[in-house]
């Protein structure tokens, strides 16, 4: 997959994920509570880190927000 196109994929989520946020009226560290997460581990989640742990949070954000990739 060309590089642009994954660089593409990954602004996509992160707005997406800051609209649905948004939409809420909460905070990163707020959602962090809510999923029982640290705010950190949220925040490179959210930043697409590729480390396992980060992809469970990930699914559970888009579950939560219920974002579709």
């Amino acid at each position: 997959m060309p590089v642009k196109h994954v660089l593409k994929q990954i602004e996509n989520y992160q707005r997406n994920v800051k609209i649905e946020l948004l939409k809420r009226g909460i905070t990163q560290r707020r959602l962090a509570k809510i999923l029982g997460e640290d705010y950190v581990e949220i925040s490179k989640a959210i930043s697409f880190y590729q480390e396992p742990r980060f992809k469970r949070i990930r699914k559970e954000i888009d579950k939560y927000l219920g974002i579709k990739e």
